[in-house]
């Protein structure tokens, strides 16, 4: 058995959660995700393949599968995947994979296991039984290209900063779900308001893209919500995160863009990766 790498296939966000032992900054998403199609190697998980590693000992936060940036807070498994929380501590490693996290450029998880269980099905896919996942690492290139921060919560401009009596006083139409069972007030807005989630359109009808992509974060945890209705308020703040990037597509070039393109060039050459020869 060999210790082989593995990157999730869902998004993780960054907290703003100065609380860890010596400072430093909180990562929260799953680090791998179960069944569904095979990923970049031919491989997919089975439910429970990591129960037993989760119960017996505790992962590390690494960078890149090589320096060491932090430890676990959480891991467990749930319904879709392998779910954790770690902590990334104020060193001088650890504080610059955090700006590289906020601007964008490591924007995956990804797993390094020993898979101590599998067998492959006769379309040649490898199904992963158990495994001994040994770290966890915010990586900049994926197995999977669409794997994606989806949030970052660090800078006050990038920030879902609506006050909770503000949302309150949003119409039903800002949010990209209200649950059924209420009523209506006199301004024709749904009470309780706990049934609306995800607000994302501001008081003058416009998109908000810090809550939009603060929505598509908070969605996989909702609780109360059938598969239909959180599928259904997904879809709608994707189509309005894809209108938003093809609006910025045709907008002036951005300084703060250049960096984060500096900072991904760099990391892909430590990869063999040549953009320049790509193009």
């Amino acid at each position: 058995m060999s210790l082989e790498y593995k990157a999730a296939f869902l998004p993780f966000e960054i907290k703003e959660a100065v609380s860890t032992d010596g400072g430093g900054w909180e990562v929260a998403g799953y680090a791998s995700t179960f069944l569904g199609d095979p990923d970049a190697y031919g491989d997919i998980v089975a439910p429970g393949a990591f129960a037993e590693s989760v119960a017996s000992r505790k992962t590390k936060f690494l960078y890149e599968h090589k320096e060491p940036i932090g430890y676990q807070i959480e891991l467990r498994e749930d319904l879709k995947g392998l779910f954790g929380r770690w902590a990334i501590v104020d060193t001088a490693q650890g504080t610059d994979a955090y700006k590289l996290i906020k601007a964008g450029v490591l924007d995956s998880l990804s797993i390094g296991y020993i898979a101590e269980e599998a067998e492959t099905r006769d379309d040649g896919v490898r199904v992963l039984k158990k495994c001994l996942v040994l770290e966890v690492s915010g990586v900049a290139v994926p197995a999977n290209a669409s794997a994606v921060i989806t949030d970052v919560k660090a800078d006050l401009e990038q920030r879902a900063v609506w006050s909770s009596s503000y949302v309150s006083s949003l119409p039903d139409s800002s949010f990209a779900l209200v649950l059924p069972g209420g009523s209506r007030d006199s301004e024709g807005k749904t009470t309780p308001r706990s049934l609306r989630k995800l607000p994302h359109h501001a008081a003058d009808g416009s998109l908000d893209a810090a809550h939009i992509r603060n929505g598509l974060s908070r969605a996989p945890q909702m609780t109360g919500v059938s598969d239909a209705q959180r599928s259904r308020a997904v879809s709608h703040l994707e189509k309005h995160l894809a209108a938003l990037n093809k609006a910025a597509e045709h907008e002036a070039p951005d300084p703060v863009l250049n960096v984060r393109m500096e900072l991904l060039t760099r990391t892909l050459a430590r990869h063999g990766i040549d953009l320049g020869a790509a193009s």
